[in-house]
């Protein structure tokens, strides 16, 4: 415990998170914009296809683009604030030099340079360049030692950008050849150290090749516990564990609401279409110890829940394909075709999820409400 508090005491996390307290207009605005989209006008969205909705063609990739330049700021304004708040010199030359690196870095230099797609994984980025070149220019002897960092600065993030997107090029990463035990730990491991994902927010598990022989079986088979593949990513972790998003999200929003005796709105609207990073930013569960363990621990009991019914045969499998915005207490009664079995599993896995997340959520309202009255 007192090593949690240590870390938990240091400068960085502290900087991180006063950025993200002040930038969190910013932070709702890109979450709002990015959970409309991708469920309410993209073709694929949850509510676009239940109500038959149709959009001009050119408003879906008006709010893509939206998206984009909304989170891109954000992580490199986050990058700045943080360079500005462990600094003491140089602050404008600082937060120009690591928001130039991290431009150059995701930049592509084989083509014209444009608005680099920086999202909400490099905020990871965020907290690692920015304190080291807060020191750097913190321990600038003069102006001209301060013009030296900004460029050499910037011709390291054109030399690692070019270096990165080479390697990309040669390299092919198949990570979902890998075993789903592995798969999944990984993947919540990343997500928590805010790094891009294994599997990414709203991947579509039923495009799989497993997930396609589970459905053509289904189709000419009146059983659905005949399907050849019954324990994968799309029966297992999709429907029951991804609530909410990465780390069952949802749960901590919900268990938040129960002991604040308040409903988070924005999170609620955004972890309901499986869009974790709203809820990851601002409760903070991003790189903090003490949520590390239920973030890891109610999916995988989810999971647990999930293969036990499906053992003992209390439910059947998932094959129908489904939105990944569809909310996750309806993700298996609509990809089992209707089966309350299914509906019954997945408010359990709810409800087990929001018992393993609400002793966090209380010491979470806790420490803000004592930081509060140090506050005043």
């Amino acid at each position: 415990m007192a090593l949690v508090e240590r870390i938990e005491s240091t400068r960085v996390l502290r900087s991180l998170r006063e950025a993200l307290k002040t930038l969190r207009p910013v932070l709702l605005i890109a979450a709002l914009t990015q959970a409309v989209n991708l469920s309410v006008v993209a073709r694929e969205g949850f509510f676009a296809q239940i109500y038959h909705l149709s959009w001009p063609r050119w408003l879906p990739v008006l709010l893509a683009n939206l998206t984009t330049v909304l989170w891109g700021s954000l992580a490199m304004t986050v990058a700045g604030l943080m360079a500005a708040e462990l600094g003491h010199r140089y602050h404008a030359l600082a937060v120009i030099a690591v928001i130039a690196f991290m431009a150059l870095v995701v930049a592509d230099p084989t083509r014209a340079l444009s608005w680099p797609h920086l999202g909400p994984s490099a905020l990871l980025l965020a907290v690692i360049v920015a304190p080291p070149i807060a020191w750097l220019f913190d321990r600038a002897k003069n102006d001209h030692w301060a013009a030296a960092w900004l460029i050499g600065l910037v011709l390291l993030g054109l030399a690692l950008g070019a270096g990165v997107r080479v390697a990309a090029n040669h390299l092919s990463w198949s990570w979902l050849t890998l075993p789903d035990l592995l798969v999944i730990p990984a993947n919540l491991a990343l997500a928590w150290l805010g790094l891009p994902q294994l599997l990414p927010p709203l991947t579509d598990f039923a495009m799989s090749p497993e997930a396609a022989a589970n459905l053509n079986a289904a189709l000419t088979h009146p059983s659905l516990h005949t399907i050849p593949y019954r324990f994968t990513t799309y029966t297992v972790f999709a429907p029951f564990a991804n609530m909410g998003g990465t780390g069952s999200l949802l749960a901590l929003v919900i268990a938040l609401a129960l002991v604040n005796r308040r409903v988070r709105v924005p999170e609620l609207l955004t972890a309901g279409v499986n869009l974790p990073l709203l809820t990851l930013l601002s409760t903070p569960a991003l790189l903090d110890l003490r949520m590390l363990i239920p973030f890891f621990l109610a999916p995988l009991a989810s999971c647990g829940i999930a293969l036990l019914a499906l053992l003992l045969h209390l439910m059947p499998p998932v094959v129908y394909p489904v939105p990944p915005t569809t909310p996750g207490p309806l993700f298996a009664f609509l990809a089992t075709n209707g089966s309350w079995s299914a509906l019954a599993v997945s408010l359990l896995c709810l409800v087990v999820s929001v018992a393993i997340y609400y002793p966090f959520a209380k010491a979470l309202n806790k420490e803000a409400k004592a930081d509060a009255k140090m506050v005043r």
